[in-house]
């Protein structure tokens, strides 16, 4: 795992740049869908993280290929989901708030699909972040301009079990519980104990 401060070198020489030169590069533009959806893991880790007494049971490092995106510190398996008005694109009009949902299989351990892995959504909880900013020039770091809708995935199981996407609308008329970044993790906790 890396840092940042790691330079990159050609037979010893030190050419300049960092592995934070490179993360800068790549992932620094948030308001593209990939890099807003690993933003989204990192906030909704951070909380469940900060707001719980037990310790952060999993890797510093984002693990992209796993059946749910997080595990929390009492091992909730938590599947986090992203959306926003403002998208990378230019647009006269705000976005249409869905979420993908479908169901999958899982990776076994050499990274392949078993003969007997079945389709299935792997979490306890889902969380829907939306990040609700009507215009590029609100930060998107600024956490109060984040709604985070969570819902045990039971709930989705029973109520749209084979749908691959849900609408804004369709999510909440499953009602979910909308909470701000300090009452993520109690919600979280709520949710998988419904189950």
């Amino acid at each position: 795992m890396y840092t940042g401060n790691e330079k990159l070198i050609f037979k010893d020489k030190d050419l300049g740049k960092t592995m934070l030169n490179f993360w800068s590069w790549a992932y620094s533009d948030l308001i593209r869908n990939v890099n807003r959806g690993a933003f989204a893991e990192f906030v909704v880790r951070e909380a469940m993280n900060t707001q719980c007494r037990n310790t952060p049971p999993r890797t510093d490092f984002r693990v992209s290929m796993d059946a749910y995106d997080l595990l929390s510190p009492d091992g909730i398996r938590v599947e986090v989901k992203s959306s926003a008005y403002i998208q990378a694109w230019e647009s006269e009009h705000p976005a249409r708030i869905s979420f993908r949902i479908a169901p999958a299989k899982s990776l076994d351990s050499s990274g392949n699909y078993s003969a007997d892995s079945q389709y299935c959504r792997h979490s306890d909880v889902y969380v829907f972040c939306v990040w609700t900013a009507m215009s590029r020039e609100q930060n998107i770091l600024d956490l109060s301009l984040w709604d985070f809708y969570v819902i045990a995935t039971k709930t989705l199981d029973q109520k749209v079990s084979n749908q691959k996407t849900i609408t804004f609308q369709s999510l909440l008329s499953l009602q979910p519980r909308k909470v701000d970044y300090f009452g993520l993790y109690e919600a979280i906790r709520s949710e998988a104990m419904n189950d």
